[in-house]
């Protein structure tokens, strides 16, 4: 009898023209999570250790490109898994949608600063530019502002959230709304003599005190170059010399922007935007950054958060509450202790306002179990554990085989953005699918299964009046003074992976839902969430 060749699905939209119990029955993910988040974790902690006590220029370019630790991560995930597949005679299922991590083109990594583009044209966006001044300022403020002789004004990069909205009601002044390549607008002519010198010096700076020392390292220690199969040393360094040169130019040229005073930055893990925000702090400019929103700080991300949080001047989170939840893990952030990252409150009522809005909301469909979906695109997480499609997949297909077995009615919650990655691989797996925003179809449910904590869906669903189950993955970096509170609020169901399969099952899973109906409790949210 002629053996079957094991094969490997690659990407999400692979999996879509066969059949979902091809994919179970497939080969494990052969870069192991627990090797993975070692690797991560090396990468991270000897990379930012070599951004400590240097320049500002070569402090502040350093953090901007943490985003290239990211690449080389997933780039060595996917290459691992290529060479050990070819290795061992496996089977490649693939798409297009992996093509950047499984064939990196690294001419366009590259030239990731100096090619720049956005979605919206130059006459919208100036457009789009009045119509925010008109409508997002007080008229009187603004009348006032046009007549000054005073022009610097406070600038804003990214969304108007309900965040930046509270703070510009608290603080009561002009706001001018900027999207980011309008400020690196021209700022891609060439530089002069003395710039193109001292842009020269810091690279080089730059190349011999931290680019070099860390891909020699991770290239010659036994533990971490086992991983790098396929990344090539020298094309390594090229890149990134090259993206390190376009953010010092930028840095530079942006010395002589003169128009902000104050900049309230939303997105703020925008590369871009870190631009500029380090730009106009060299300069005196007073930095706001805000919260994604919805964000509590139920997770304890050493990296994650450094990310967007240390990588601030002032931050702000919606109220006292979620403020402390951070000021307790900000232990595990040390690059604070070189910016000095101040926390506010806002003291915004949005949760508040929230639960009052939902106070009389009548649960109709208790039978109905809504899965939160995970976002199915190839980037492979950090910190918190089989956080891949890989393994996140195969959990929401047992999840789905266990309500099908069962007598609740199951509907998948798909991520808005990442309809095209699912595909129809799920859709038969539940009895309905949604795909508007969560917060126009949350009333659908009964019961409400969250497989990460990091999904700011969960923030908001904590302060509704439904039932909440949430899967734990082993390993997962918790803040043990959130989850004695999160207990008792939602109910909590531990799940091990091992040997390709995940551990929880119809009498756990149809206990929690059970357990979850009798903790709807928005007094315990609000010690959570304020």
């Amino acid at each position: 009898m002629k053996k079957t060749r094991k094969i490997l699905f690659l990407d999400p939209q692979s999996i879509d023209k066969f059949n979902y119990e091809n994919f179970i029955n497939s080969l494990d993910w052969p870069f192991k999570d627990e090797e993975f988040q070692n690797f991560s974790n090396y990468l991270l902690y000897r990379y930012y250790n070599l951004l400590k006590k240097k320049s500002n220029y070569i402090f502040y370019a350093g953090l901007i490109e943490t985003s290239m630790i990211d690449i080389i991560l997933n780039i060595a995930n996917y290459n691992y898994a290529v060479s050990y597949c070819k290795k061992h005679n496996i089977k490649q299922i693939f798409s297009l949608q992996s093509n950047h991590f499984r064939k990196p083109i690294w001419k366009n990594i590259e030239n990731f600063y100096n090619i720049q583009s956005f979605p919206h044209k130059k006459n919208k966006r100036k457009l789009r530019r009045y119509i925010k001044i008109i409508l997002f300022n007080k008229k009187l403020k603004l009348i006032k502002y046009i007549f000054s002789k005073d022009k610097k004004a406070i600038v804003s990069l990214g969304s108007f959230d309900h965040l930046k909205k509270k703070y510009l009601e608290n603080e009561n002044n002009i706001c001018k709304f900027y999207d980011w390549i309008d400020l690196l607008n021209d700022k891609n002519k060439k530089n002069n003599y003395a710039e193109r010198e001292k842009i020269k010096k810091i690279l080089e700076d730059i190349n011999n005190r931290i680019l070099i020392p860390f891909i020699s390292d991770i290239f010659t220690n036994k533990d971490t170059r086992k991983f790098l199969i396929g990344l090539n040393k020298k094309i390594l360094i090229k890149t990134w010399t090259k993206r390190f040169e376009d953010i010092i130019r930028l840095l530079v040229k942006l010395e002589d922007l003169k128009i902000v005073k104050k900049l309230l930055i939303s997105e703020t893990n925008n590369p871009f935007h870190k631009i500029i925000k380090y730009s106009c702090y060299l300069k005196g400019a007073n930095i706001i950054d805000f919260s994604h929103g919805n964000e509590f700080g139920a997770l304890s991300l050493r990296w994650g958060h450094q990310s967007l949080i240390s990588h601030s001047f002032n931050y702000c989170f919606e109220n006292k509450e979620i403020k402390n939840n951070f000021i307790k893990t900000k232990k595990f952030r040390p690059t604070e202790k070189i910016t000095k990252t101040k926390y506010i409150s806002l003291e915004s009522s949005y949760f508040e306002n929230i639960r009052k809005a939902s106070k009389n909301k009548i649960i109709k469909f208790h039978d109905n179990v809504m899965l939160i979906g995970f976002p199915m695109h190839t980037n492979r997480y950090i910190e918190s554990p089989y956080s891949f499609f890989h393994y996140k997949l195969k959990l929401e297909i047992l999840i789905s085989k266990i309500l099908k077995n069962s007598r609740y009615y199951s509907i998948y919650k798909a991520h808005p953005s990442r309809l095209k990655e699912l595909g129809s691989i799920l859709t038969d797996k539940f009895d309905s699918i949604e795909t508007k925003n969560f917060e126009k179809v949350w009333r659908k449910a009964g019961v409400l299964i969250f497989t990460s904590l990091g999904s700011t869906t969960l923030g908001y669903a904590l302060n509704l009046p439904i039932p909440i189950v949430y899967i734990n993955s082993e390993g997962t970096p918790l803040n043990k003074d959130i989850l004695k509170k999160l207990k008792k609020r939602v109910a909590v169901v531990s799940n091990y992976y091992k040997n390709g399969k995940n551990t929880i099952n119809n009498n756990n899973l149809y206990e929690a839902i059970s357990q979850s109906k009798k903790l709807v409790n928005l007094n315990v949210t609000k010690k959570i969430t304020g």
